[in-house]
């Protein structure tokens, strides 16, 4: 994913987010994660415990956040922020999770 596209994408989170349109993360997760931010390690926990989810992807926020995927292979899956000052967020979190395959680029170009 390119930083363009990532940051485009994190926008568009704080944006919802923003806007109060971002479902609690009980309603997505009925058996835990009962608040929306809390922090990282026990979210993580809850995630990994509960739903089998692991980190399948991250990169870094213009405003120094940390964005990661988690999903779990029966398909859930969470994105999550962590603040620069520690505190994480989950931004969303739904079903059917698929993994594309990575596919080799030949003379790779920068455009960015």
């Amino acid at each position: 994913m390119t930083r363009h596209v990532l940051i485009i994408a994190a926008s568009l989170a704080f944006s919802v987010l923003a806007a109060g349109f971002a479902a609690p993360a009980s309603a997505t997760h009925p058996k835990g994660l009962s608040s929306l931010c809390g922090a990282r390690g026990e979210i993580t926990d809850a995630l990994g415990k509960l739903y089998a989810e692991h980190a399948v992807g991250m990169g870094l926020a213009t405003n120094g956040g940390v964005i990661e995927v988690f999903a779990s292979p029966a398909g859930s899956w969470t994105i999550l922020l962590t603040k620069p000052d520690g505190e994480a967020c989950v931004l969303s979190a739904g079903e059917s999770w698929e993994t594309l395959p990575t596919i080799p680029v030949k003379n790779s170009i920068r455009y960015f």
